[in-house]
């Protein structure tokens, strides 16, 4: 794994993030292990941002299945219904693997909703994205800090409710909000039947 070196003082040299690794622009495979755990190879230290959606636990369980070496976190904004955060708790125990759950800074938000109200990301697209700051850009820093990479899924917009939901698994080189992210697709779509969400 190669990583770039800082020098602290003369004769001292520091370790820092590993550096930037070339992308994966090739990666399609119809076996969803595979692709993760090429993913996990290729770039890491990576990470898995989860919503505990349909698309994601699948990833979960994939991850776990084949004890992949990602790092699976959520962002608990403080806004979840309660429903995720029993998901998150069975699927810790399902799993029996971690899963980080990063919260806001307590002050920064205290201060937001001392000065604006609970529901003030309702008001206007300054006060969403000052809340959007506070509640997600920020943990997810952290959350990301020492990564080469980060996995999330993106769902495409459907015209029928019955009809499955694919979904591409978006592999993001480090974490900068300016570079292009190569995505992987996996072809057959990730999606969960009515037996599988039962199941968990």
């Amino acid at each position: 794994m190669s990583e770039s070196i800082a020098t602290s003082a003369p004769g001292e040299r520091t370790a820092t993030a590993p550096g930037p690794r070339p992308p994966l622009t090739e990666l399609r495979s119809a076996d969803l292990g595979l692709t993760l755990a090429q993913i996990a190879s290729h770039y890491e230290p990576v990470a898995f941002a989860s919503s505990f959606g349909a698309e994601d636990m699948v990833l979960l369980d994939a991850i776990a299945r084949h004890g992949l070496a990602v790092d699976v976190f959520v962002l608990d904004t403080g806004r979840l219904p309660a429903e995720t955060y029993d998901l998150i708790a069975r699927a810790q125990t399902r799993y029996a693997m971690p899963v980080r759950v990063l919260y806001p800074d307590a002050q920064s938000l205290e201060d937001y909703v001392s000065s604006n109200g609970v529901n003030a990301f309702y008001q206007s697209v300054e006060m969403r994205e000052r809340c959007c700051a506070i509640r997600k850009t920020e943990p997810l820093g952290r959350a990301l800090a020492g990564k080469a990479a980060w996995i999330r899924t993106a769902t495409r917009a459907v015209g029928h409710p019955s009809r499955p939901v694919p979904a591409r698994i978006r592999c993001r080189a480090r974490h900068s909000q300016i570079q292009p992210a190569p995505r992987m697709e996996h072809r057959r779509g990730v999606g969960l039947s009515s037996h599988q969400r039962r199941s968990l």
